[in-house]
């Protein structure tokens, strides 16, 4: 089954993000992928985490028994290594990526060349300008038959000596086991290079990342994968010259409104107040979502998902506690802006407060 639509699952509707997702689902079909079901943000499918990157979509369709053709989709992720760096801006803890998935190493070179065309210009820069950290180790994996994503690779397509940043670690390189839950491990190896953005302030912030792998699984052997994959709401930030998303209009908004109803106008004005709280409401953005989705083998505990969910809701505590809110009228105005239920995450936040 094709989905032609795609539902950004999100509290807050920007305008903007809708509107990219529906320019990635256009140039999907324009490259020949299949539109398929994004995996759900809190799943049965792995052990410990919450659902990462394009894994899951990739293991699920290798193991379908079904023809291995390009595919694409909306992926709804958490990720918990952004939680300490939610107050800046860039780093939202709850959010979306578009895949492009390949199983062939057809072209492979030339359809990341055509990718990074067009993601440059969404964000109104030449490919030549962005900033890409690739591996230094020079062979690709073995299925791709000698195509490979090393530093010397994208010089070869024009990008300057000085915006390829070497590196010899996991940045470009992936080697990693991941546990699903019940079908043993899953092994990913194979080069990957992060694109980043750069800012008029120096900063070089990451906006996507495409990578060619060997996949090994349930004892067969490797199979081809390829994915491009970019950060939807960081996408549209760019897009209209915005550094930091929170400054996107539908998210803006509700942060002033909460903020100015829920801390004094002195204390906002400043800064940390508009930082507190916005890092408050992407948290219980993230938890609403996931709580949404819990599933019954994922208890909320102290181990696996259900510890790091545990997680949010301390970091959520103790945000508000730091500027003096206290979280019953916290979410009075949460649930009273999104309009929705929020009885589950107080009765949580309590459970974990006592």
């Amino acid at each position: 089954m094709e989905y032609l639509f795609v539902v950004i699952e999100s509290l807050i509707n920007e305008p903007s993000i809708t509107l990219l997702e529906r320019e990635c689902v256009n140039t999907s079909k324009l490259l020949g992928h299949t539109m398929v079901e994004p995996t759900p943000l809190v799943s049965g499918f792995w052990k410990t985490t919450f659902t990462p990157s394009s894994s899951e979509t990739i293991f699920r369709n290798i193991w379908s028994g079904n023809p291995l053709v390009p595919i694409s989709s909306c992926l709804p992720c958490i990720r918990m290594t952004d939680l300490p760096l939610i107050g800046d801006g860039w780093h939202f803890l709850h959010f979306h990526m578009h895949t492009f998935v390949r199983f062939d190493s057809i072209d492979i070179l030339d359809h990341f060349r055509y990718l990074l065309d067009w993601l440059a210009g969404l964000v109104n820069i030449r490919k030549e300008s962005l900033y890409y950290i690739a591996s230094t180790i020079q062979d690709g994996p073995e299925s791709f038959l000698g195509a490979n994503l090393s530093c010397r690779e994208l010089e070869h397509w024009g990008i300057p000596a000085d915006h390829i940043l070497p590196c010899s670690g996991l940045a470009a390189y992936q080697n990693a086991t991941l546990q699903t839950a019940n079908n043993g491990p899953v092994r990913m190896i194979g080069q990957k290079v992060e694109v980043l953005y750069p800012c008029s302030n120096g900063q070089k912030l990451e906006i996507a990342t495409f990578e060619i792998a060997d996949t090994y699984s349930k004892n067969t052997s490797p199979i081809p994968v390829s994915a491009f994959v970019l950060g939807l709401e960081r996408v549209a930030a760019l897009s209209v010259g915005e550094y930091d998303i929170r400054q996107l209009p539908s998210y803006k908004s509700i942060i002033i409104d909460m903020a100015t109803g829920l801390v004094d106008n002195r204390f906002f004005s400043i800064g940390p107040g508009f930082e507190m709280i916005s890092s408050a409401i992407l948290i219980s953005i993230a938890l609403f979502n996931a709580g949404v989705h819990f599933e019954k083998n994922h208890p909320i505990g102290n181990r696996g998902v259900g510890g790091q969910y545990k997680k949010m809701l301390r970091e959520l505590l103790r945000i508000l506690g730091l500027s003096g809110v206290s979280p019953i009228n916290f979410f009075r105005l949460f649930q009273k802006h999104l309009e929705i239920d929020t009885s589950d995450i107080v009765k949580r936040l309590s459970e974990v407060n006592n």
